[in-house]
């Protein structure tokens, strides 16, 4: 579609880009807004040098930079420490893009309203996929989010019923009451990490498959998958 509408347009990949960006701020661009201002705090104290050296330090000293560790515990403090340190020493990138994204909403609809303009166009055709780019954003950062949560209650969970961290990965949740019993074992964890585990949604519920059935039922989605995409080449 996206290619369609290019060829019909005559866009070029620039003005699709323009298109096909979300055209607000992102909750990935918000955690680098709080990245940014950061940096900027440090560029304003009489002491940059010395804490420079000692980022870490100065994130937890700073009220801003406890509120950022609370609100984006998945991003590892070393991660934060090398964007600030990139920014410091690229002060001129960091005024940038601080304005950019700053202003970010207004100046896409306008170079959005200029493009279509331009084009003979009354609406964005590719809107749509332009929301989906906003979605696959919030979509990536919660996942960030809720896989660094999962790990955090596996490693409990680990520690608590004795299991290694690997057996722990292949816990269901509505196994934890059993495990606390002993009905699930270490060994029923290691089988499906060693022979293979799928998940599926069937019926509006999900069933669990082991071993050779979890490879057959695998192979067989992978050759449906195949199937398709041969159909659709070939209509």
């Amino acid at each position: 579609i996206v290619h369609h509408v290019q060829k019909a347009h005559h866009l070029t990949q620039q003005e699709l880009s323009i298109l096909l960006a979300a055209g607000e701020i992102t909750p990935s661009m918000t955690r680098r807004l709080a990245v940014i201002d950061l940096a900027q705090i440090l560029l304003r104290s009489e002491a940059s040098s010395p804490l420079l050296q000692n980022t870490h330090a100065y994130i937890n000293k700073q009220r801003e930079g406890r509120r950022f560790l609370q609100m984006y515990p998945h991003i590892p403090v070393a991660t934060l420490v090398e964007q600030i340190k990139f920014y410091v020493t690229h002060p001129d990138l960091l005024v940038q893009e601080k304005e950019a994204l700053t202003h970010l909403p207004r100046r896409h609809t306008e170079n959005v309203r200029t493009l279509l303009r331009a084009h003979g166009m009354r609406i964005n055709p590719l809107a749509f996929f332009a929301t989906l780019t906003r979605w696959h954003d919030e979509r990536t950062e919660v996942d960030q989010s809720v896989h660094f949560q999962m790990e955090r209650l596996l490693r409990v969970a680990a520690e608590r019923f004795h299991l290694t961290f690997q057996g722990a990965s292949y816990l269901l949740p509505p196994e934890l009451h059993y495990i606390q019993n002993g009905l699930v074992t270490e060994r029923t964890l290691q089988h499906r990490s060693t022979e293979g585990m799928l998940i599926a949604l069937e019926h509006g519920a999900y069933n669990t498959h082991e071993g050779e059935r979890a490879v057959s039922m695998q192979d067989d989605l992978a050759s449906r998958y195949m199937s398709q995409l041969a159909y659709e080449d070939v209509s």
